[in-house]
């Protein structure tokens, strides 16, 4: 009888060191709920459980919120961080998600939807971020075992996203990765000062040094001949040549004439009026 209760402690106990069932744990720090039921995205168990990525919801409101959002769109993902910090599990453990894609930039090659897990955090942008959201992204990501070296926020490794997606929480958690949890902060301003955007790789050179035309709005009433009154103006709809005299005007004040984005959008426009 002694042995068979030893045999299930043992049992227990591989089964918490496992992290099976994080409802095991018993952490005053962070509030997991298990919102699992709720997501309907069909999914297989994860061939590698290796990464982790940071992302942010671009919403606001409840974790059911963004659940619902990902299920309209036939998506998933293994967590979500409310406003409060509360950690909602939205998909059954050792699940795979559907949270990255066209992975680039600093990824690493076995990096994809099979081998990471993924915290939508709920927040309109990256500067919208809470850092108590942070710390509970902090806790969970070493609660769940992986190392500082295999997390990334999504706009570090994908390339549909900008780079400061993630940028945060993932500054929190390098920061503060050997910081006691009870000493964990929920305000740095040195963080909410560095989470400026990066110029995305993917824009031409040439439209990020290049400095705006400035638009004369003077106008010099000698030089501009008087018009007659009964002028009717021009019909847009009927003038076949003002979908390009307005992407001239348009283009040319943002890019060079002889540049290749400028040509571009010219022929673009052109096509788009059957020319």
């Amino acid at each position: 009888m002694i042995d068979k209760e030893i045999e299930n402690i043992n049992k227990l106990i591989l089964e918490i060191l496992s992290k099976k069932n994080l409802n095991f744990f018993l952490n005053e720090t962070i509030q997991i709920v298990d919102d699992s039921s709720s997501s309907t995205f069909k999914s297989n168990e994860l061939q590698n459980d290796k990464y982790f990525i940071l992302h942010h919801s671009v919403t606001k409101g409840e974790s059911s919120g963004v659940v619902n959002i990902l299920n309209k769109r036939g998506l998933g993902v293994q967590w979500v961080i409310d406003r409060n910090g509360v950690v909602h599990q939205t998909l059954g453990r050792g699940k795979k998600g559907a949270h990255v894609k066209k992975i680039g930039r600093k990824a690493p090659k076995d990096l994809s939807n099979s081998t990471t897990q993924g915290v939508e955090i709920i927040a309109m942008d990256d500067s919208d971020i809470l850092l108590k959201q942070c710390k509970s992204a902090l806790i969970l990501i070493k609660m769940l075992g992986y190392p500082l070296s295999n997390i990334y926020g999504h706009g570090e490794v994908s390339t549909n996203k900008g780079y400061n997606e993630g940028a945060t929480c993932k500054a929190y958690v390098t920061k503060y990765w050997n910081t006691p949890e009870e000493q964990l902060p929920e305000v740095d301003t040195e963080l909410s000062k560095n989470t400026t955007p990066k110029v995305d790789e993917k824009i031409p050179k040439e439209v990020q040094k290049q400095e705006p035309k400035v638009v004369n709005t003077q106008i010099d009433k000698e030089k501009v001949p008087v018009e007659k009154t009964n002028q009717n103006p021009p019909d847009e709809t009927k003038d076949s040549s003002f979908g390009e005299k307005f992407v001239e005007k348009l283009f040319g004040n943002l890019f060079s004439e002889n540049s290749d984005k400028f040509k571009e959008e010219i022929t673009r426009i052109k096509k788009l009026n059957n020319y």
